[in-house]
């Protein structure tokens, strides 16, 4: 966890996104493996003294996935509050969130990291009244 928040700190961002390797295929037993992260990392947020902040814990469980060639996104994403802008990041597989749950529906994805890519392109969202998002495929002509 430190060693993120340093390069965070000491890097520029596209080093730090440069910075994971490219994975082959998840294996077959992608749900243990999920479930191991999902463990470690909500120990990481009770045990340690100072609390990592989100981005930190994300790239760190990032890391932890690609040694055990589990296919992640870090999700980042901002919303505006009384007091002021607050911003948050979140570790997902394709079956669940990892890390940063709590309250993530209530961001609007500004950026999503994948392995070796920085993806800030995003289709047009819609918030819907559930409180879910749903992307909006844009008419080709």
């Amino acid at each position: 966890m430190a060693i993120y928040r340093a390069r965070i700190h000491l890097r520029p961002f596209e080093q730090v996104v440069a910075s994971f390797p490219q994975i082959s295929p998840a294996t077959s037993n992608q749900v243990h493996l999920e479930n191991q992260l999902f463990w470690a990392l909500s120990s990481v947020e009770r045990h340690i003294p100072l609390l990592p902040n989100c981005f930190s814990l994300s790239c760190a469980g990032m890391r932890m996935a690609l040694r055990r060639c589990l296919p992640t996104e870090v999700i980042l994403g901002i919303r505006n509050t009384p007091e002021g802008l607050k911003a948050h990041a979140w570790l997902k597989t394709d079956q669940r969130i990892l890390s940063g749950a709590k309250n993530h529906r209530t961001f609007t994805v500004t950026a999503i990291i994948r392995p070796g890519e920085l993806i800030t392109q995003l289709p047009a969202q819609t918030t819907l009244p559930n409180g879910t998002t749903q992307f909006i495929e844009e008419e080709k002509k």
